[in-house]
């Protein structure tokens, strides 16, 4: 029988004592045989860390810290600590379906990073496929950095990485709030092979009410993630800043949209005069229709793409 590679399931926790048992069960059903399982408890004040120790499993390793470091600096230590080959992500409120990595490591080819699909669960019961799964992305082969610049292509549990490429990229970078969106651009811009696998192998489990679930306030973190990526190193690069700034200019005109639906002019404005010089019609006339007093000024005819770009921008321009 050949070889099995050992993967390291890395789970980081803080206080997450109602889904971490649930999580952790997820790691342990794994068809897979070769696995081990390293639980980083981020300095929790509830019962996590009691809970974990309830769980009787030689696979599973707790690394507890004092205090919190936030979930970068968990997986940081995690993955020091962490002997296999393979490495998957699973964060302590998130699941992964029993077949997953037997596919995905048997299925490897050569390749350095595995993906299949991911699928959202909403807490009233709705499961929907995540849309943006390896989207414009090469699916079987060397991946580019660029389409990375433009959206977190996949969810962190969603692949498993070859441990090399994870030392090459250097690991999470705790200064990120979307510590994962950047650790994938770096390990995108050392042109991995990607191998992808069709059907879903996990679930991301959404809450409503939640930052994470506010798509306004995500929409400014990846504003302020890109702004911090731009500056890096390794953005400093023409082709690069080229793609930064259009992603960039592409997301506040996103926002821009939101907030006017969300009846907050006054910061849609702000983010307008951003971009006004750097969106197309076809976007104008969204950010037009966003606009209800646009709408029920023009219930009969609409006015034509040109006059829509002048009433956006006299209006962007008023005090």
């Amino acid at each position: 029988m050949d070889h099995l590679p050992l993967v390291s399931i890395i789970i980081p926790c803080f206080n997450n004592a109602e889904t971490i048992a649930e999580t952790i069960k997820t790691a342990q059903n794994q068809i897979y045989p070769e696995i081990e399982i390293i639980v980083v408890d981020d300095g929790s004040n509830d019962e996590s860390t009691t809970i974990i120790k309830q769980i009787k499993d030689p696979r599973i390793r707790l690394i507890s810290l004092p205090v919190n470091g936030g979930v970068a600096h968990a997986r940081n230590i995690a993955i020091e600590n962490s002997r296999g080959d393979w490495i998957q992500f699973l964060d302590a409120d998130d699941s992964i379906r029993p077949g997953k990595l037997k596919r995905q490591v048997a299925d490897c080819n050569g390749a350095d990073i595995v993906i299949s699909d991911c699928e959202d669960i909403f807490s009233d019961g709705r499961r929907v496929k995540q849309k943006n799964t390896v989207k414009n992305i090469n699916r079987d082969g060397p991946i580019s950095a660029n389409e990375f610049f433009y959206r977190n292509p996949f969810r962190i549990h969603a692949p498993i990485v070859r441990r090399r490429c994870i030392e090459q990229a250097g690991g999470f970078d705790p200064s990120f709030f979307h510590e994962d969106w950047e650790f994938w651009i770096r390990v995108a811009l050392l042109s991995p092979v990607l191998k992808y696998i069709s059907g879903v192998e996990c679930a991301y489990h959404r809450v409503e009410g939640s930052k994470s679930f506010d798509r306004i306030h995500n929409l400014e973190r990846q504003i302020d993630c890109l702004e911090l990526v731009r500056k890096k190193a390794y953005a400093q690069n023409e082709k690069y800043q080229k793609h930064i700034d259009s992603a960039l200019s592409n997301i506040k005109f996103r926002l821009t949209v939101r907030l006017y639906r969300n009846n907050e002019p006054e910061r849609a404005k702000k983010y307008f005069r951003l971009i006004k010089d750097k969106i197309s019609l076809l976007e104008y006339f969204d950010i037009w229709l966003a606009r209800s007093p646009g709408l029920r000024r023009f219930q009969g005819s609409l006015p034509g793409p040109r006059k829509i770009r002048r009433l956006c921008q006299d209006f962007f321009s008023a005090k």
